[in-house]
């Protein structure tokens, strides 16, 4: 069953591919999910990039992902993972 849609972002240069993944499965087992579909990646195009450095705003990467549930695969995770009160957030800008 989809328990929701997530979305993770941060600083194009301050935050790499992998760092909005662990936030989306993060988010996701908090939310009571144990797996997640990772739908897009999105990054700022080279104009992005040009704006950033003529005008200082920062240009983010966001990724999109599902966040679902599987009941049979539910209690390995738990033993692989934790529980969602043992595992903090890893840090990744502004969500």
């Amino acid at each position: 069953r989809v328990v929701a849609r997530l979305k993770a972002h941060g600083d194009w240069d301050g935050v790499d591919n992998g760092a909005l993944y662990r936030d989306e499965a993060w988010e996701a087992a908090r939310l009571g999910a144990n797996a997640v579909i990772i739908d897009s990646l999105a990054e700022s195009t080279a104009g992005g990039r040009l704006i950033e450095l003529a005008t200082g705003w920062k240009q983010q990467r966001v990724a999109w992902a599902t966040a679902i549930d599987i009941p049979a695969d539910s209690q390995r995770v738990r033993l692989a993972c934790g529980t969602k009160k043992t595992r903090g957030p890893p840090h990744v800008g502004g969500q």
